[in-house]
């Protein structure tokens, strides 16, 4: 065989091997774009704002969208204030400020608003989506308002069961939750020390009344789900008392804790956020400017992973606050409130955090964060 034929032959087995080369490299480009959104929450005119990381990796704003309602301009204190489908196919977000909310279907055109509607109470802070079911948290008025999300994006309250209320008039609720296996909705009430947990019907309807949970920590905030177990973070009533909890349904649809409450010895853990696939939560500690994480035991346990609490410092004058995983669980997106900024880190081995950019120009008063 000529040298100039082996050549030959050669190219021609290096090019499938190139163009393969060259798709792999595109589907990581692809994979590795990352969107997330808030909404302004301005008093004016409420907007949700969308992120998007281009090629270079480097996140910028995408474009803000009329909620069709009114922010409060001022921060919420409530967790969970917008929340994604489980399909990412639609997002659903509150407007406290005009007592209303608002969906969107998520596209690759970017999201469009597809109803708003009365939020069944009065300031709603917090809002979950379970299959086409979503639950409004109206913590002004002190209930739990259901309703159906309809192919076209409509909302429309359920038949029967639209609102349930909660256990106490001082509850100060601040956040609400679906299990993964969606039987039960689960409400923080702040006020009370409660969790207060509603059996769901196989139509979505809530239960009359809720099973309560007396909580050991105090000023129970937000709330995550792994499995069979509900995590929920605790702002506490004074200095170092936050605190993380790990708690399962009976067979009552009460919640057992699994354990002592987990102190890390920081300040206002008043936001959380979890990656099931890295089996890591993060605390937002607003009181003491500091990230706390967790790894969560394959029974549901917490576990610390800084002896101090401390995985990060974001500065005395930046208090955190909404956070988020990325989709593939390795960036962890935080408000960061100080510097009116998102920050990003990488999320490392065993759960350590590296920023890596910070992205600014947010409102003063954002409300919610998700990943798409």
């Amino acid at each position: 065989m000529s040298q100039a034929t082996c050549r030959s032959r050669d190219r021609r087995l290096r090019l499938p091997g190139l163009l393969l080369l060259c798709f792999s490299l595109q589907i990581f480009s692809v994979a590795a774009s990352q969107v997330f959104y808030t909404t302004s929450n301005d008093a004016g005119d409420n907007q949700l704002i969308r992120f998007r990381s281009g090629s270079d990796g480097v996140m910028v704003e995408a474009g803000r969208f009329a909620t069709g309602g009114l922010g409060t301009g001022r921060n919420l204190q409530a967790a969970g204030s917008i929340a994604v489908s489980q399909d990412r196919q639609w997002l659903l977000a509150v407007n406290a400020g005009s007592d209303q909310i608002s969906a969107f279907r998520l596209g690759a055109h970017g999201p469009q608003l597809t109803a708003v509607r009365d939020s069944g109470g009065k300031q709603p802070l917090s809002i979950a989506v379970s299959g086409r079911r979503v639950y409004v948290l109206n913590s002004g008025s002190d209930n739990v308002a259901s309703f159906r999300l309809t192919a076209a994006g409509r909302l429309e309250p359920l038949a029967d069961g639209t609102v349930r209320p909660l256990s106490s008039a001082e509850a100060r609720a601040t956040s609400l939750g679906v299990t993964a296996d969606g039987r039960y909705l689960v409400v923080a009430e702040r006020g009370v020390n409660r969790l207060a947990t509603y059996a769901i019907g196989p139509n979505g309807v809530l239960a009359q009344s809720a099973q309560i949970t007396e909580t050991v920590a105090k000023s129970p905030y937000a709330l995550s789900f792994l499995g069979k177990t509900i995590y929920s973070v605790f702002a506490g009533q004074g200095p170092e008392q936050s605190a993380v909890g790990a708690y399962r349904v009976d067979r009552r649809g009460g919640l057992v804790s699994l354990g002592s409450p987990l102190f890390s010895g920081q300040t206002a853990a008043c936001w959380s956020a979890l990656s099931a696939r890295r089996r890591l939560l993060y605390a937002a500690n607003a009181g003491s400017h500091t990230l706390t994480g967790v790894r969560l035991r394959e029974q549901g346990q917490p576990i610390m992973l800084e002896p101090d609490g401390i995985s990060v410092d974001t500065g005395p004058n930046n208090h955190p606050r909404d956070m988020t995983f990325s989709r593939d669980g390795k960036t962890l997106a935080v408000i960061l409130s100080g510097e009116h900024a998102m920050g990003l880190y990488r999320v490392g081995i065993g759960g350590h955090l590296e920023l890596q950019q910070t992205v600014t120009g947010l409102p003063d008063a954002p409300a919610g964060l998700v990943s798409e």
